[in-house]
């Protein structure tokens, strides 16, 4: 990996979105093997599915008094 890269005081933030099955995962963990690249796999998913179960639960809550 080029020290210009590491030398940057903004990190480069490199975003992966695809469909299901298509080989996403595996560029993934191939990249968070190399040198200089952090990765948080499905970060986004697990935080909108933490959500979606927290306001539901909300709802059953308020339901429920």
């Amino acid at each position: 990996m080029s020290g210009a890269i590491a030398a940057s005081p903004v990190p480069t933030v490199l975003f992966v979105g695809s469909y299901g099955r298509s080989g996403a995962a595996l560029l993934d963990r191939l990249l968070a093997q190399a040198e200089g690249f952090v990765s948080i796999g499905d970060l986004v998913k697990y935080r909108i599915d933490r959500v979606v179960a927290d306001a539901e639960a909300m709802r059953s809550y308020i339901q429920s008094a």
